[in-house]
């Protein structure tokens, strides 16, 4: 008996061992996407942050829930783009929260501001 719960003892340890250098499930690093309907602006205006102006280069959003200079990672059809919080905005009664700068709304594959409209877009907050 003894030599039987050497043996259990051993095979136990060797699966812990393969268990933890496995490194963590795919179910830990699961990343949670998060749903923000997003128009798009592109007047040339002073951006709220940084002392800027709107150009065409700018990778930005205009969001009132997130401060000036937070990292988003933003996607639609399966695209996804890096942008930063670069502007106050939209206004609370249009119900959408993100603008979107004409930089990224090309990313996306639109042309213009009107052509975008108003989608839903998937959101994260960091660069991942």
């Amino acid at each position: 008996m003894p030599k039987l719960l050497k043996i259990l003892f051993i095979s136990s340890l060797i699966t812990l061992f393969l268990f933890m250098a496995a490194g963590p499930s795919h179910s830990a690093n699961k990343v949670r996407w998060k749903r923000a309907i997003a128009s798009a602006f592109s007047e040339p205006q002073p951006l709220a942050c940084n002392n800027m102006h709107m150009n065409n280069r700018l990778m930005g959003v205009a969001s009132r829930r997130f401060p000036c200079n937070t990292k988003l990672t933003l996607k639609y059809r399966g695209i996804q783009v890096h942008v930063k919080v670069l502007d106050w905005g939209p206004a609370a009664w249009t119900g959408r929260s993100l603008d979107l700068m004409p930089a990224v709304f090309h990313k996306f594959g639109f042309r213009t501001q009107d052509g975008w409209g108003e989608r839903v877009v998937l959101w994260q907050k960091g660069w991942k």
